[in-house]
């Protein structure tokens, strides 16, 4: 039995989390009225924006393995990018040594 089918079982409730990430920071800035209208997310929804959510990991279908193309068509267009990218983990690493090798 998995944990979290453990945790419905004995009727407890957890959030995901990455493990040894204190998200209190993160979540807390993202969940900013002032933030979101700047980074244009509707203050309606989603009510909280959280670092894990249990509805995207059980629904969400990937679409792109490789959006190489997605970003060197953003890059020729001249257009402002914000990338952002998790820094307690290997994603970083990864996006920062990709969007190097895209010149």
């Amino acid at each position: 039995m998995t944990f979290d089918r453990s945790l419905i079982r004995h009727n407890l409730t957890t959030r995901l989390v990455i493990p040894c990430v204190d998200d209190t920071v993160i979540r807390s800035y993202l969940n900013s009225p002032i933030v979101r209208r700047f980074i244009n997310v509707r203050l309606d929804l989603p009510t909280e924006w959280d670092l894990c959510s249990e509805t995207v990991n059980v629904n969400y279908v990937r679409i792109y393995h490789d959006l190489t193309e997605q970003y060197m068509q953003l890059l020729k267009s001249k257009v402002g990018l914000f990338l952002y990218t998790l820094l307690a983990c290997a994603v970083c690493l990864i996006n920062k040594t990709y969007l190097s090798s895209t010149g």
